[in-house]
C-alpha cells in the first residue's frame, strides 16, 4: 500500500515539492458607457470635420495660394450642417460630398465663390454635353444664402415674395451686363452704408419683386439644365433632389 502510495505521488507530483506557477490576472476598469459613447462620438465628429476641410489648401483662381484678404478662412460646418449636407445629398460620409463645399471653406471672398460655382457647373456641362447658361450671375445674398444652407429661406409656404430666394431655378436666369454691374454698385453701396444704415432705409433696400421665369420653351430649356449643373454642383448626383 505505502509502495503504491509513493508510486502514484511520483507521478502526479509530490506534494510540497516545488511551487504551483502564480497566476496573474488584471482588473479592467469599468468605463461609464456614457463617457465611451461621448469620445466615439467626439473622434467620428473630428475626422468626418477633417475630411470636409481636406481641400483646404486646394489653390484657386489662377491657380495661385490664396493670400492677403483671400486668405481669410470661409465658413465651417458644424456636425449639424455636415448631416443636412450628407442628407440632401445621399452620402453617408463628408468625404463624398461635392468639392464645392471645401472651397466654401476656403476663403470669405464672393467673387471667388462665384467663380468656383462657375467652374463647378462647367464641369457637369462638359461632362453631360448639355448647353448652360454662361450669363448666370449669383448676387452676395445668393451666395450667403447657399454656404449657410438657407436653401429655403423664410417659412415652408411658397410665397411670391421669396419666390427667388434660396437654391431656385430663379437664380439660374441670365443677367445682362447691364444688370450685373447694378447689382454690384448696390452691394458696395449696402457694404459701405453698413455702419450707419437706419432700419427703415435696409427694409427699402431689400424690397423688390422676385425675377421673371423663362417666357419661351428655349429659355426655360436653358434655364432647367443650367439649374441642373447647380444642383449636381451642390448635392452630386445621388441626391433624390439633383
Amino acid at each position: 500500500h505505502k509502495w503504491a502510495h509513493n508510486r502514484l505521488r511520483a507521478t502526479l507530483g509530490i506534494s510540497g515539492r516545488g511551487s504551483a506557477p502564480t497566476v496573474t490576472t488584471t482588473t479592467v476598469p469599468a468605463v461609464d458607457p456614457a463617457v465611451m459613447m461621448a469620445a466615439v462620438a467626439a473622434q467620428v465628429g473630428a475626422s468626418v470635420a477633417s475630411a470636409l476641410r481636406g481641400q483646404n489648401s486646394t489653390t484657386l483662381g489662377s491657380g495661385n495660394p490664396l493670400s492677403g484678404s483671400d486668405a481669410e478662412e470661409g465658413k465651417k460646418y458644424d456636425k449639424f450642417e455636415l448631416a443636412v449636407l450628407m442628407g440632401y445629398s445621399h452620402v453617408d460620409s463628408a468625404a463624398h460630398l461635392q468639392p464645392i463645399w471645401s472651397l466654401f471653406q476656403a476663403t470669405k471672398n464672393h467673387d471667388i465663390h462665384r467663380q468656383n460655382l462657375k467652374d463647378q457647373m462647367e464641369k457637369w456641362n462638359k461632362r453631360e454635353g448639355v448647353p448652360i447658361d454662361k450669363s448666370v450671375y449669383f448676387d452676395n445674398k445668393s451666395l450667403d444664402q447657399i454656404i449657410t444652407l438657407k436653401f429655403n429661406p423664410g417659412s415652408g409656404t411658397a410665397l411670391f415674395i421669396t419666390a427667388d430666394q434660396g437654391v431656385t431655378i430663379l437664380m439660374c436666369r441670365p443677367r445682362s451686363g447691364e444688370e450685373k454691374e447694378k447689382i454690384r454698385m448696390e452691394e458696395q453701396a449696402w457694404e459701405d452704408s453698413a455702419a450707419n444704415r437706419a432700419y427703415g432705409e435696409a427694409l427699402t433696400l431689400k424690397k423688390s419683386d422676385p425675377r421673371s421665369p423663362a417666357h419661351n420653351y428655349g429659355n426655360l430649356k436653358l434655364n432647367f439644365a443650367t439649374f441642373s449643373a447647380l444642383l449636381w454642383t451642390l448635392l452630386g448626383e445621388q441626391s433624390d433632389i439633383y
